[in-house]
């Protein structure tokens, strides 16, 4: 990928829909990036990476909200 380029995915979970952005933070470095929960997660080795680890954030989350609410 290029400088400054970024990867991304829309996940529809239970009724609402996430955008996951997979942002570089360095040489080597890929985040994942959750604007609707408002969280920013890891350290990944790659952008591939960086998105499996933003929809398990976003399905981990979701669960957890929806069991407290039970």
């Amino acid at each position: 990928m290029q400088a400054g380029a970024h990867e991304s995915i829309e996940l529809a979970y239970r009724g609402h829909v996430y955008t996951i952005l997979a942002v570089p933070m360095g040489a080597r470095c890929w985040s994942a990036v959750c604007s609707e929960l408002g969280v920013v997660q890891g350290h990944y080795p790659t952008a591939r990476d960086a998105i499996l680890g933003g929809l398990h954030l976003v399905l981990q989350y979701r669960t957890r909200r929806a069991d407290l609410a039970a």
